[in-house]
């Protein structure tokens, strides 16, 4: 819920940044003087225009906070609405490399993707991984005895679900019959 609502800010605002920018900008344009006299019924016409587009992408904005609060609904739902009730779920972990594992687990809600691992790793003796703490949260270094390879530009990546996470498995928190794999592969460019 947090992140939606922080979207929905930043959706607000920069809906009110480029109201301003387009009123200024257009109400510039009218002002463009003839000799000494501002043309205005340029500024009116010019006005009216950047009410009717503010208004539309006022509609906009609405109809996209509409459709995140909806999709947030549907989030809410598929976390809370389980047979029986139980404040349990179940998630799978798979690790790819050379010796591919898959683990199931039935874990309490409001976990994350890295107390899963925890878990296992307490649990499993043919499961292991190191981590380093940072301020983004845990940074995974070795899964199963292989390690990230910097000087290839191999590392350990996280998905959900058949895709890549947007956040760090510390900050994922699972949802029932979540499929979490860590596939050991080339590090995509992102700058």
């Amino acid at each position: 819920m947090y992140k939606i609502k922080n979207q929905k800010g930043f959706v607000g605002l920069l809906v009110l940044l480029i109201a301003t920018a387009i009123i200024g900008y257009l109400s510039y344009s009218a002002l463009i003087q003839e000799g000494d006299k501002p043309q205005i019924q340029g500024l009116i016409d010019q006005i009216d225009k950047a009410e009717e587009l503010s208004k539309n992408v006022k509609e906009r904005v609405k109809k996209i906070n509409e459709e995140m609060g909806e999709y947030a609904s549907d989030v809410i739902d598929k976390q809370s609405h389980r047979p029986g009730g139980a404040s349990k779920i179940n998630v799978t972990l798979k690790i790819g490399a050379e010796n591919p594992s898959e683990y199931t687990k039935e874990m309490d809600k409001e976990k994350s993707a890295f107390d899963l691992m925890k878990l296992i790793d307490e649990e499993n003796e043919d499961f292991s991984f190191e981590y380093q703490d940072s301020s983004l949260g845990a940074f995974i270094e070795e899964i199963n005895g292989v390690k990230n390879d910097a000087s290839n530009n191999i590392y350990w990546m996280f998905y959900v679900n058949d895709k890549i996470a947007e956040v760090g498995a510390s900050q994922y928190i699972l949802l029932d019959n979540d499929i979490i794999e860590w596939k050991y592969e080339d590090m995509p460019d992102l700058w």
